[in-house]
């Protein structure tokens, strides 16, 4: 910019916006463009068309950017409509040209640069760059035609125009080879002859004229991003960094064929790149709108991204990426309906939306494969966790829940997802006894299942089998160390019951107390660990903390006025007596101290 500071520039135009100038408007949009930065330069396109609906520039600007964007359909209707405001706009006919080459419809092509041509008699490029797409398209006679034209633009070359006539590839070179002997300044022409050397076999001739055209060639010419798609071509076999270089530099210059977008496509995968990846993936999908495989992948990236969104607490990038994870997955279920994988996923983030759609999918899915078991269980798992308002009433009926687990479980006996889910069913179903039968297979059948060893912990806690409880807590933990109610209900039953433990306990406490040090049970019981090793003074002061987190706890007072006395502070301990007497005078903490205050 000329303020040599394009945000800057960027800020002061996006300022002056509001005053409704068209040309602030075109400066911001083409700025956008040559950041690379199409989503805001259709969004500026969008809002000075809505401004100025009869502004040919405008909605040629807005082809420009969908064009950039591989778009080509709804570029070629902007394009259209800048022509019916304005007939000579005639780089609006060489687009449309290039649209019409691309789809394969020579005749209009030609129909669209003849156009141009009337408008624009001296622009030789735009028609060396039609050769070029003929030439990628195998439309030899068209090909030619169009060197023809380009040569036909200056009226000295009316005897290289006429060799042409009639020429097929290996004619056109001899006459072009002949006439940049006489005009060796045109590098459209140079690069023309290269493309049909490389047609005729001499690789070696098309790289040297290449390698010369991509030194001297305007930067302005449009055919700068066929040189480095030709270039990247020929290095492809003996330099293939030097080639995804020229493939990146032709992408920068607009380049939006389908076979350099695939090569990008891949080098991008493999490199990693995955805001590189995406922006040509979805350029892909502009061309090839039934690329399933394509919709799916960029399906996995949103949801991962909105996973890492989730993590970070960002919600408004959580939902963002949710949305366009819907969408490319969604779409991927459209062009491919009975692919099982693409049609689990969707349901998959759709049911962790709470989205009725996944039941449907579900269902879908079972008709096309009725000897599935995981699509049962997964019915099942829908029908169990979707609820409606506050209390989030199931609307299924357990019948039915019950009877898809079972089915799964029929078809697939060791799925340890039916089994445990058919578990928590029994557990709401208040049947603690088939419940418990039903994790432990769960848990035979998937040894790391932490959820079953939770809840077969928690119920041999109650019924007072400390000693199956505990070791199911190590094993959860050792997979899910940072599991905190699981480190809570452990740390309880060790600190209680099993002094061998304790250290094991303190670790886990202290780990616990690193992820969450205002949680006060953590906090109180990390105090208490210490106190049970025999250091009362360090437990002071968690016990301290734990009760400013908690000011009503009277089990906290309760372990704080032990460890007073076993320092020997018999009047803070007393202090603490008596807050517990006044907090809660009919609890057992309340008898205890009624009895230490009568020493």
């Amino acid at each position: 910019s000329a303020l040599g500071d394009d945000q800057k520039a960027i800020s002061i135009w996006q300022e002056i916006i509001p005053s409704d100038i068209e040309e602030v408007y075109l400066d911001l949009i083409r700025k956008y463009i040559d950041r690379r930065d199409f989503e805001s330069a259709l969004r500026y396109c969008d809002e000075l068309v809505g401004k100025r609906p009869n502004s040919p520039v405008a909605h040629y600007m807005r082809g420009v950017v969908l064009y950039n964007m591989a778009d080509l359909k709804n570029a070629q209707i902007e394009l259209e409509r800048s022509i019916k405001l304005n007939y000579r706009l005639a780089d609006a006919y060489y687009r449309l040209g290039q649209i019409y080459a691309m789809q394969d419809k020579p005749g209009e092509a030609i129909k669209m640069y003849k156009l141009g041509r009337r408008y624009d008699p001296k622009n030789a490029d735009a028609r060396y760059e039609l050769a070029s797409i003929f030439m990628g398209k195998g439309k030899e006679k068209y090909a030619v035609a169009a060197i023809r034209s380009a040569l036909a633009v200056d009226p000295n070359n009316k005897k290289f125009v006429s060799m042409l006539k009639g020429a097929d590839y290996e004619r056109a070179a001899r006459v072009l080879d002949r006439y940049l002997r006489e005009n060796p300044d045109d590098q459209g022409a140079r690069f023309i002859l290269a493309k049909l050397r490389v047609k005729l076999g001499d690789v070696l001739a098309a790289r040297r004229e290449l390698e010369e055209v991509s030194r001297k060639i305007p930067r302005i010419s449009p055919l700068r991003k066929e040189v480095h798609i030709e270039l990247g071509r020929i290095y492809e076999k003996e330099n293939p960094q030097k080639a995804v270089l020229e493939y990146k530099r032709a992408e920068e210059l607009g380049g939006v064929q389908m076979e350099l977008l695939q090569k990008l496509l891949r080098t991008y995968r493999k490199e990693g790149n995955e805001e590189k990846f995406i922006e040509t993936a979805e350029k892909l999908l502009n061309l090839d709108p039934q690329n399933a495989g394509l919709e799916y992948e960029l399906g996995l990236i949103y949801e991962k991204r909105a996973e890492t969104a989730h993590k970070l607490g960002d919600d408004k990038g959580y939902k963002r990426n949710v949305e366009k994870a819907l969408k490319h997955l969604s779409n991927a279920a459209k062009i491919d309906n009975s692919n099982l994988r693409y049609n689990l996923k969707l349901a998959e983030l759709l049911e962790r939306q709470h989205k009725m759609k996944a039941f449907r999918i579900y269902s879908d899915m079972i008709d096309y494969y009725p000897d599935n078991a995981d699509l049962y269980y997964r019915r099942a798992r829908f029908m169990l966790n979707f609820g409606v308002g506050p209390q989030s009433a199931l609307i299924f009926d357990m019948e039915d829940i019950i009877s898809d687990l079972q089915k799964a479980i029929q078809l697939d006996p060791n799925h340890a997802g039916a089994h445990r889910l058919l578990g928590k069913v029994y557990d709401r179903e208040g049947d603690v006894k088939k419940a418990m039968e039903e994790f432990e297979k769960a848990l035979k059948f998937d040894p790391r299942d932490v959820e079953a060893m939770l809840y077969l912990a928690g119920r041999y806690s109650e019924m007072g089998k400390i000693e199956a409880a505990i070791p199911l807590y190590e094993k959860a933990l050792a997979i899910d160390p940072d599991n905190l109610d699981a480190i809570k209900d452990y740390a309880f039953l060790v600190l209680a019951n099993d002094e061998k433990r304790l250290p094991k306990a303190h670790r886990f406490l202290e780990r616990a107390y690193r992820i969450a040090p205002n949680d006060p049970l953590i906090v109180m019981n990390y105090g208490y660990s210490f106190y049970l090793m025999g250091n009362p003074q360090t437990a002071i002061g968690y016990y301290l903390k734990a009760l400013k987190l908690d000011p009503t706890s009277v089990l906290t007072r309760y372990n704080l006025a032990l460890a007073y006395e076993a320092v020997g502070e018999v009047e803070k301990a007393d202090q603490m007596w008596r807050e517990i007497l006044k907090l809660d005078p009919k609890s057992r903490y309340a008898k205890v101290a009624r009895e230490r205050l009568k020493r």
